[in-house]
């Protein structure tokens, strides 16, 4: 299969995923990072853009764990969840694995995430509290004197975290001199009559 159509694996997680939340009456919730991700990822892949994809790839690994914590204290669950935290992560460095990890995708990935969250302050309901842009999390408000310092904290700690899966990606994915010459188009030599990344 031509890696580049890996890309409407996450686009099906995400229409499916989605979907969920439209027949139940809450589209906002499609919103959330983890399920943006898959879409990001996907238009990233069909794109060969390993940058786009490598961003959003970057809110999983501590979205996930979130996402677990929340799912055992709320006592909520949706099996199509799984595919969105977990199929499109899978899915998302098995195409950075072929394109390389860019450096310093932490960077774009925490402007995205933060956008994403502004984004969720003014068009979401204040009580469904989308990546929790609105109020501190349930049970955290005696950590926190106020939501600035919340903010401040969680993207301290989430920052640190997307350094780290980035430098791991990095040490342990294919190298990134093949991800910054597909960035600008300098390839080329790299492809196969099919479009498939060879060695140079």
């Amino acid at each position: 299969m031509h890696p580049r159509w890996l890309g409407l694996l996450p686009l099906a997680f995400f229409v499916i995923h989605g979907s969920r939340y439209v027949l139940a009456g809450s589209p906002h919730e499609i919103l959330w990072a983890c399920t943006m991700s898959n879409l990001i990822i996907g238009i990233g892949i069909l794109a060969s853009a390993p940058r786009v994809i490598a961003s959003a790839l970057l809110w999983l690994p501590i979205g996930n764990v979130l996402w677990v914590y929340d799912a055992i204290h709320t006592k909520q669950f949706l099996w199509t969840s799984t595919l969105t935290h977990f199929g499109g992560l899978v899915v998302g460095l098995v195409a950075l694995r072929r394109l390389g990890f860019p450096r310093f995708s932490f960077v774009t990935g925490a402007l995205a995430g933060m956008s994403l969250q502004l984004v969720s302050r003014f068009v979401t309901p204040y009580r469904a509290n989308v990546n929790v842009s609105q109020f501190i999390y349930p049970g955290s408000e005696s950590l926190f004197p106020s939501y600035s310092v919340y903010f401040a904290a969680t993207w301290g700690l989430w920052m640190a975290t997307f350094v780290l899966v980035e430098l791991l990606c990095r040490r342990y994915l294919r190298g990134p001199s093949l991800a910054g010459r597909v960035e600008h188009g300098q390839v080329g030599a790299s492809l196969g009559a099919g479009g498939g990344l060879r060695a140079p």
